[in-house]
C-alpha cells in the first residue's frame, strides 16, 4: 500500500496498493492406494497457513480490554480517517479490505492500521455508537460475516473478520462483547480532555519518528530503482520488437483469410449457375416431350387448325415463362454481385486503417526530430524572463502544428509550465530516448527528467501486502 506523503513529500503514482503473486506452491495430488486388485484414489487435505496481521496478541480481558484482527472496508475515490485518496481502477472495483487491528476498551473502540500508535484510523466512543449486524434476509454471501459500528457524528466503519474466521460465530462474538463493554462495564467513567502540552509534544514526536522512517524507505527505493533502471529499458525494447512481429504476422494472416474467401466465393457461384443450367434442361426436356405428345393426340382431331393454333400458343406461353424466370435470374444475380462488392469493399477500408494504424505508430516511435525548436521556443516564453509575444505566438503555432488532432495534448502544449519536456518528447520517439535525454539538457531541465510512458514513478513508500491465491496453498 502506499504510504500518504508528509512535510512535502512526493506522492505514489500509479494504483494505491499493488499485488503480487504469493503462495505459487502447488496443491495436494491424487495418492493411488491398491486394495487387493482394485486401486483406490484419494484426495489429500489442503494444508493452509495464514498469518496474522500483527504479531502483538490478541488480548481479551473481561471488561478490560479486547483486541482483533479485521478487514477494515475502504471506499474507493473518496478520502476517509486514513487520509489517502484512493483512485478507482481499471476493474470499477467500488471498494477495498485492508487489514487493521481493532482494540477496544470499556470506553472506545479505535482501529490501527499497524501495530504502533501512529497508525491510529478512527476511534468510536462506545456510549455514543452502536454495532449494527446484517440482516440475513437483505444481505448474502460474506457480507453476513461482517457488521458496522456507527457514530452519532455520522461517522461509520465497515469490519469483517480475518483470514480464514469468516464464520458467523465472529460476529455474534463481537456483538455480546461491544454490549458487555458499553452497557455493562460501563463504570461511570467520565471522559476527560487530555493535556494539550503533553498531547502536541507526543505529535511532535510522532510525526518525526515517521518522518524519519519514510526517509529511509525512500532512499532505499530509489537505490533500488537506480539498479533497476537498466534492465527496464532493456525488457521494453524487447517487448516492442515482439509486438511489432505480432503486427506483421497478423496482417500476413488478414491477406491470406481474404484471398481464400474469395476463392471459394467464387466456387460456389458457379456450382449454383451449373445446377440452375441443368434445371433449366430439364425443364426443356419436358416442354419438347408434352409438345410431341400434344401432337400424337391431336392427329386424329378433325380440327387441325384449332390443334395447330394451340400448339402456336403454348409454345408462346412457355417462351415467355422462360424469358421472364431468366430475366428474375439475371437481377438476382446482379444483387448478390452488388452485395458482395459493397462488403469486399468494407473490408478493404478496414485493411487500410490498420495498416494507417500501424504507420502512424512505427513513425511516431522512429520519429526524430530537432533540439533547437524546444530550446528556442521553450526558453524565455515567460515575462520578465526574456519573454516575448513573438515567442509565445511561436509556441501556439508549433502546438497547433503538432497537436490539432489531438485537444487534451494541445491544452497540454500550450498550458504547460515544463513546454520543454512536451516538446522533447514529441520531437523523439520512442527508439530515440537518449536524443529526448540530450533535449531536456539542451533545454535547461536536467534537473528534472520526464517519466518514460508505462514506467511507475517509484517516489514514495510502498508497503506489499500478501494474498492467498486461489487454488493454492
Amino acid at each position: 500500500m502506499c504510504v500518504p506523503p508528509k512535510e512535502g513529500g512526493k506522492p505514489c503514482n500509479g494504483d494505491a496498493i499493488l499485488n503480487r503473486d504469493c503462495n505459487k506452491n502447488p496443491c495436494p495430488g491424487v495418492g493411488d492406494t491398491k486394495k487387493g486388485d482394485s486401486v483406490v484414489q484419494k484426495t489429500n487435505k489442503p494444508i493452509v497457513k495464514i498469518m496474522p496481521f500483527s504479531s502483538r496478541p490478541q488480548r481479551y480481558s473481561k471488561c478490560v480490554i479486547k483486541e482483533s484482527d479485521m478487514m477494515y472496508t475502504k471506499n474507493m475515490g473518496k478520502r476517509d480517517s486514513t487520509q489517502t485518496n484512493v483512485p478507482v481502477n481499471k476493474d470499477s472495483v467500488d471498494t477495498i479490505q485492508v487489514p487493521v487491528r481493532v482494540v477496544m476498551n470499556n470506553r472506545t473502540l479505535t482501529i490501527f492500521a499497524g501495530e504502533g500508535y501512529d497508525t491510529h484510523l478512527d476511534t468510536f466512543n462506545l456510549l455514543g455508537s452502536n454495532l449494527i449486524t446484517p440482516d440475513p434476509t437483505k444481505v448474502k454471501g460474506n457480507d453476513l460475516n461482517c457488521f458496522w459500528v456507527n457514530s452519532e457524528d455520522g461517522r461509520a466503519a465497515h469490519l469483517c473478520p480475518f483470514g480464514c474466521a469468516s464464520e458467523s460465530k465472529v460476529v455474534e462474538e463481537w456483538r455480546y462483547d461491544f454490549n458487555l463493554f458499553k452497557y455493562q462495564c460501563n463504570y461511570g467513567h467520565k471522559e476527560s480532555e487530555l493535556d494539550m502540552n503533553l498531547k502536541k509534544k507526543l505529535d511532535a514526536k510522532i510525526k518525526a519518528a515517521k518522518q524519519g522512517v519514510m526517509d529511509d524507505a525512500q532512499e532505499e527505493m530509489k537505490r533500488k530503482a537506480q539498479k533497476s533502471e537498466e534492465k527496464k529499458l532493456s525488457t521494453k525494447v524487447k517487448k516492442t520488437n515482439a509486438v511489432a512481429l505480432q503486427a506483421v504476422q497478423k496482417e500476413i494472416n488478414l491477406e491470406e483469410m481474404i484471398k481464400n474467401e474469395e476463392t471459394e466465393r467464387e466456387f460456389k457461384e458457379e456450382e449454383d449457375m451449373k445446377l440452375r443450367i441443368g434445371q433449366e434442361q430439364e425443364k426443356q426436356k419436358c416442354l419438347v416431350n408434352a409438345i410431341k405428345e400434344k401432337q400424337l393426340e391431336n392427329q386424329y382431331n378433325i380440327k387441325q387448325k384449332e390443334t395447330e393454333l394451340n400448339v402456336r400458343n403454348i409454345k408462346k406461353s412457355a417462351a415467355a415463362e422462360v424469358t421472364k424466370r431468366r430475366a428474375d435470374l439475371k437481377k438476382l444475380i446482379q444483387k448478390m454481385k452488388l452485395k458482395q462488392k459493397r462488403k469486399t469493399n468494407s473490408l478493404a477500408v478496414k485493411l487500410q486503417t490498420v495498416r494507417n494504424s500501424m504507420a502512424s505508430d512505427m513513425g511516431k516511435a522512429y520519429k526524430k526530430g530537432s533540439s533547437e525548436i524546444c530550446k528556442i521556443i521553450g526558453n524565455g516564453t515567460e515575462e520578465g524572463n526574456g519573454g516575448s509575444l513573438e515567442k509565445v505566438e511561436k509556441r501556439k503555432h508549433y502546438c497547433i502544428a503538432q497537436f490539432s488532432e489531438n485537444y487534451a495534448m494541445y491544452q497540454t502544449c500550450l498550458d504547460s509550465e515544463d513546454f520543454c519536456h512536451v516538446c522533447c518528447d514529441n520531437e523523439f520517439g520512442e527508439f530515440f530516448m537518449n536524443d529526448r535525454e540530450t533535449c531536456y539538457l539542451a533545454s535547461g531541465n536536467a534537473d528534472a527528467p520526464p517519466k518514460v510512458d508505462g514506467e511507475k514513478d517509484t517516489s514514495g513508500r510502498w508497503i506489499w501486502q500478501s494474498q492467498v491465491a486461489n487454488g493454492s496453498s
